[in-house]
């Protein structure tokens, strides 16, 4: 439904109601196959903010993807894991985060 969701007014409704009944069960909705700007602000204004498709990124081979994002998000992580252990009184007795 995503696919001409700009051009085909009838799949806005549709769009609508999946999101609602994905929120209505505590579930998280990502909208596949937003291709370009328009769409992306149609799925935002309906209520699903995560999205997945060519506007974000074409498929990649995993070692790109590796390269390009994967690292990136390792030393991210790292980093956060080394500011939370250096924060004064990370080494108390009740942090069982260790």
């Amino acid at each position: 439904f995503i696919k001409e969701i700009e051009i085909n007014a009838d799949d806005k409704p549709i769009v609508k109601g999946i999101i609602a009944l994905a929120n209505s069960l505590g579930l998280t909705t990502i909208a596949e196959g937003v291709e370009n700007e328009q769409q992306r602000a149609i799925v935002h204004e309906l209520g699903c903010h995560t999205i997945q498709g060519y506007l974000i990124s074409r498929p990649l081979p995993s070692e790109e993807f590796e390269k390009n994002y994967l690292n990136e998000f390792k030393v991210r992580g790292k980093s956060h894991r080394k500011k939370q252990r250096d924060k004064p009184g990370s080494d108390s007795p009740g942090n069982s985060r260790r």
